[in-house]
């Protein structure tokens, strides 16, 4: 037998506070999500929009405890550029602690991303170090 994992690209944050991903599950499909970190301890439930079906589906069945809001796939749009080295989110969404975001991640040319384990004080994944002035953040919380 052989295990399945999950994969997450792309795949941005700002560790503790928010993420951005494209989840891809052998059991559910992929969909794209927003994540917010309420604190930096992970094992507290975030609250995640999600933008279909299958992502509420499996956030109700993979995590119960989180707050899950439904929006459409117009209203929650990731992509990367330029090789994986740029990310943008978008979000509007008419429930939840935010109305609306943009966020939009650029790694410098000399900075290689680096697989990383998610969780622990670091709160790695897929961690690109992004030099404050080229992180643009947009966010309207209600």
């Amino acid at each position: 037998m052989h295990d399945i994992y999950e994969f997450y690209c792309p795949f941005a944050h700002i560790p503790g506070f928010y993420e951005w991903a494209r989840i891809h599950s052998p059991a559910y499909g992929s969909f794209d999500c927003f994540i917010i970190i309420h604190n930096k301890d992970t094992a507290k439930p975030v609250t995640v929009y999600v933008n279909s079906d299958i992502g509420a589906r499996y956030m109700r069945n993979r995590y119960p405890q989180s707050l899950c809001y439904r929006v459409s796939p117009e209203s929650l749009k990731l992509h990367s550029e330029a090789e994986g080295r740029t990310v943008v989110g978008h979000l509007e969404a008419a429930e939840g602690p935010i109305q609306r975001v943009t966020m939009k991640f650029i790694a410098g040319g000399d900075v290689p991303p680096k697989e990383s384990m998610y969780g622990g004080d670091q709160f790695f994944v897929w961690e690109v170090n992004i030099p404050a002035a080229e992180r643009i953040l947009n966010c309207r919380r209600k």
